[in-house]
């Protein structure tokens, strides 16, 4: 496929084939002043790791990175893995009372970065929980976390992703949020795409943005201005900060199908990940 650029702005999604440079029009993001060259849009994008929870292996029990960067998945306190239950290929399962899995950090969070996964529960939690974090010493660069509605036989809640300019448990994170799912216990595809370049901030369910209102409450899973600050801790699946040295917040549930890449990637790319095709290459989509 070819590399492709995307710039998004006040909430419109543009995608093109990248040539040598792009123009830019005025008032547009990162507009070049009247008169002056194109701007060159740098689009770098890796495949820097992919939990496809196939089997375990070693003590302590690990799963394999099928990427080449050879980030193999530490699991703790019993976290099984389980092909037959997963969506795509394999997965595991998280107790939600103490089970998680640690992976040497995968990308640079200050870059361009994008995660996908496949998520179900077995119930809905009764408070929120954490799917993904990359954390620094007090805080988390990135959040992806599933919250409760006030009534989940009509409300299906919410998936919300969270970023931080700085490492600090008392900086105030920006959020987006999406409602538009069925349900937490049905499987669920989720990608967060963070542009460095634009300071973008994306949340994808089953391969869609979202701007609506759900039972009242507004939601929308895009915004500006959210800067990253570097992780520095190993990539946490299934629990998060609780506290500036604290864990929790367990997820319960099944995952299947982690993708970790440094850049961000396109709608199109988002799409393909979200059809959740059983033997899908370890490659850019």
């Amino acid at each position: 496929m070819s590399t492709a650029y995307r710039l998004r702005a006040a909430g419109t999604v543009l995608s093109a084939v990248m040539l040598a440079t792009l123009s830019v029009p005025a008032g547009a993001a990162h507009a070049s002043a009247p008169g002056t060259a194109p701007i060159t849009v740098p689009v770098p994008k890796s495949v820097e790791g992919r939990w496809k929870f196939t089997g375990p292996g070693g003590t302590p029990a690990t799963t394999p990175d099928d990427s080449a960067r050879g980030r193999h998945m530490s699991l703790h306190n019993g976290v099984v893995v389980d092909p037959p239950a997963g969506w795509v290929d394999g997965a595991v399962v998280l107790d939600g009372v103490d089970d998680y899995g640690t992976t040497p950090l995968p990308v640079d969070t200050s870059s361009s970065f994008t995660f996908a996964v496949w998520a179900k529960a077995p119930s809905t939690p009764s408070g929120p929980v954490t799917l993904l974090s990359l954390p620094g010493a007090h805080g988390e660069a990135l959040s992806l976390r599933y919250e409760p509605g006030a009534d989940p036989a009509t409300d299906p809640g919410r998936w919300r992703a969270s970023v931080a300019d700085r490492d600090d448990s008392a900086a105030s994170p920006v959020t987006v949020t999406h409602g538009g799912f069925y349900s937490v216990t049905e499987w669920t595809h989720l990608a967060v795409v963070h542009d460095s370049a634009t300071r973008q901030l994306f949340l994808y369910v089953n391969g869609g943005l979202e701007d609506r209102s759900h039972g009242g409450e507004p939601d929308r899973s895009w915004t500006g201005n959210a800067g990253v600050f570097p992780a520095t801790q190993p990539l946490q699946l299934g629990r998060g900060r609780t506290a500036p040295q604290g864990w929790g917040a367990h997820w319960s549930g099944v995952v299947s199908d982690l993708w970790a890449f440094q850049g961000a990637l396109s709608d199109a790319q988002v799409s393909m990940l979200a059809v959740g095709q059983p033997g899908l290459p370890t490659t850019m989509p």
